[in-house]
């Protein structure tokens, strides 16, 4: 049953909840043509049926691909670190203090159309050094032309430590190559990320659902 309503006036895409449980974020993945001043609303939850509005935290404008507003976020474990896709680029959020988030880092990717989802997951390498990967999906065009296999496929940024503040790209994963003639769409999309068992797995729209292994990224 409803314990309560959020009226959202940017609308909503997604809602995540900190780790905490007293605070969600919205996305509202609103285009480009809603404005040049995107943001990500703050409710306060620890009350769940009095929500209350905290802040709209704002957001770099980057008037590239379809618009700059959030379209998913997701935390650390911890809390301590969001991670929005939001279209045109990925943010890196300190949310150890999540009513007031501060930037840390920011992804612009000319090779991603549309940022989906970015999801961290940490490794250690055969060279016992551990290292934090994120990962990024690239849902090109919003699917709505993506009509020929892979679309957009899966960006790898390395985040571990410093590399927070300025990411380093290491890698882009696609599945094979396919035509196709009957109009499926056909791009990267939602993905989970198993980091005990070190696997991911993946929904491509048309082509399916990859379950990948991840533990080689840490190399």
């Amino acid at each position: 049953q409803s314990v309560s309503f959020l009226p959202v006036a940017a609308g909503s895409h997604n809602m995540t909840i900190h780790p905490s449980g007293e605070y969600l974020y919205n996305s509202n993945s609103d285009l480009l043509t809603s404005g040049t001043e995107p943001f990500i609303t703050i409710y306060d939850i620890s009350a769940p049926a009095k929500p209350r509005f905290v802040q709209d935290f704002p957001i770099p404008f980057v008037p590239t691909s379809l618009g700059s507003e959030s379209h998913d976020i997701t935390f650390s474990a911890d809390g301590t670190r969001a991670y929005s896709a939001a279209l045109s680029q990925t943010l890196v959020l300190d949310t150890t203090d999540p009513a007031n988030p501060e930037m840390i880092g920011q992804i612009i990717d000319p090779a991603v159309n549309v940022s989906h989802q970015a999801d961290p997951v940490t490794l250690t390498g055969s060279d016992g050094v551990e290292r934090t990967i994120l990962v990024v999906t690239d849902e090109r065009a919003g699917a709505a032309a993506s009509l020929e296999c892979p679309g957009g496929g899966l960006h790898l940024y390395d985040i571990t430590g410093d590399l927070e503040a300025a990411p380093v790209k290491i890698g882009a994963w696609f599945i094979p190559a396919f035509t196709f003639q009957d109009g499926a769409t056909c791009t990267s999309h939602v993905l989970r990320i198993y980091e005990r068992q070190q696997l991911m797995t993946i929904s491509w729209y048309a082509q399916a659902v990859r379950v990948i292994v991840v533990s080689c990224l840490a190399d």
